[in-house]
């Protein structure tokens, strides 16, 4: 508690300068909050759809599964902060599966996202997807909102390349992949990427930056 001490003009009024400065930071907070979850909820009605397939559970150790939904912690984190917030979906959550187990740890059901026990091919129609893959010969340039953006709920894809690109091509959906040949042409790597990357990549182009501001800002050093 802090006490006011008559004695003590100049630290009664820092005192009161520093509550009345706490008060208004809450309230701000408090209103910031309010703002943020208005936007959460009008994105899962009207904003752009992402996908997280997550259908790769078994494949996949308890390691790789505790990363993923590390990684999906921290893509709900960038919705949070968008100005438009995009409709997020995770898929294949089913009951007592390790995916939805581990989210739970994070308390998932109260984010404003959608935790979904079937498939990403059971939930959408076929052309509204679109498989974002590194082995994809489609370049993505801008997002349409007419589509669900599909992100491989995959840690480690140098074991399953190409499995996402064979799935849409079983599946008879659009792919694509990000141009990151294109505007990074010295990354000597095989473009494998966190989840949570995709998503901040995904962010930064709907808010209106361009290929290499954003994947200069977004990409690991």
């Amino acid at each position: 508690m802090l006490v006011v001490s008559p004695g003590y003009p100049n630290v009664n009024a820092c005192v009161r300068m520093y509550v009345d400065e706490r008060k208004a930071f809450v309230k701000n907070e408090a209103q910031t909050e309010q703002e943020r979850a208005q936007r959460l909820a009008v994105a899962s009605e009207t904003g752009q759809r992402v996908a997280i397939d997550c259908g790769y559970d078994g494949i996949m150790s308890d390691k790789e599964v505790s990363s993923l939904s590390k990684q999906i912690k921290f893509c709900y984190g960038t919705i949070r902060r968008m100005d438009d917030p995009f409709a997020l979906t995770v898929t294949d959550c089913t009951d007592g599966s390790r995916i939805a187990s581990a989210l739970q740890r994070f308390s998932a059901d109260k984010w404003s996202i959608q935790l979904q026990p079937a498939s990403v091919s059971s939930l959408f129609p076929a052309t509204d997807l679109v498989f974002l893959t590194p082995d994809s010969p489609n370049l993505l340039s801008t997002l349409d909102r007419s589509k669900v953006y599909v992100i491989g709920g995959i840690v480690d894809r140098s074991r399953v390349k190409g499995r996402s690109l064979q799935a849409a091509t079983a599946l008879g959906v659009e792919t694509a992949r990000l141009p990151i040949q294109e505007f990074v042409p010295d990354r000597h790597t095989d473009h494998i990427l966190n989840v949570n990357t995709v998503v901040e990549i995904l962010a930064s182009i709907q808010a209106g930056n361009d290929w290499p501001t954003t994947l200069a800002e977004c990409l690991p050093k």
